[in-house]
């Protein structure tokens, strides 16, 4: 017996083999009943009794998921570059501060020179100190009748708080006759010289020319003395401690 195919069917009059589609056999010229079309409801799955365990076991509650916990998100990498940023700003800070802090070192304390007896072998450094010892010696040891009191003011200013007392003994001798006899005192510093000079403190001899004159006369007493002198250095600025004449 053949297989029918899919759109093949036997005529039912005489057996043969027709199109499923025909309503007509051409073999026999019999009329076909075209077949009802097939309820696809009647092919449905039959009802199935619910099981009467399933009946007494109560309906479990479909539990949801839990939602997920956000996760903090990762520091951004700017959080991370601005972290950065902020390290090297600090660290150009402190190298720039301790560039500053070198430099007002080196500006109050400068190479000097130094030797290994501690003595300071630069020169600007030395004729300061004779500088600064030649100007104190001229102001100290001149003064005039006329401006005594300022004369007296502008020598104690260059001088150490000790100096500056002796220095004021001394002037109290000589006001009352240095008034009455109108005199004016001119010191003149021919020359000096480095006795010692060490970064903090410096000793000078100097030498002197003294010219007194008296008010209407003009008769002149000059005086050559050797002065000796003690400077103290602070700060850049030099002080007279220590004044001897001879």
């Amino acid at each position: 017996m053949n297989t029918l195919a899919p759109d093949e069917k036997l005529c039912p009059y005489c057996a043969e083999t027709i199109k499923a589609a025909a309503v007509k056999c051409r073999f026999c010229q019999s009329d076909l009943t075209p077949e009802p079309p097939v309820d696809l409801s009647d092919l449905a799955e039959p009802d199935v009794a619910p099981d009467p365990e399933d009946e007494s076991q109560p309906d479990e509650p479909v539990l949801e998921p839990e939602p997920a916990l956000d996760t903090p998100p990762p520091p951004a990498a700017a959080s991370r570059g601005g972290v950065r940023v902020l390290a090297a700003l600090l660290v150009l800070c402190l190298v720039l501060g301790g560039a500053l802090a070198f430099v007002v070192h080196r500006s109050r304390h400068p190479d000097l020179g130094t030797a290994p007896n501690g003595q300071v072998t630069d020169s600007s450094f030395r004729n300061a100190a004779m500088s600064a010892a030649s100007d104190a010696a001229a102001q100290a040891l001149s003064y005039s009748w006329k401006t005594f009191d300022a004369d007296r003011k502008k020598a104690r200013a260059l001088m150490g708080t000790k100096l500056a007392k002796q220095y004021d003994a001394a002037m109290d001798q000589v006001a009352q006759q240095t008034a009455t006899s109108k005199l004016t005192l001119k010191a003149t510093v021919l020359s000096a010289g480095l006795l010692s000079a060490k970064e903090h403190e410096a000793k000078v001899l100097l030498f002197v020319n003294t010219v007194t004159t008296r008010e209407g006369s003009k008769k002149q007493q000059l005086d050559q003395n050797r002065v000796v002198m003690d400077l103290t250095r602070k700060d850049g600025a030099w002080t007279v401690s220590s004044m001897d004449a001879f």
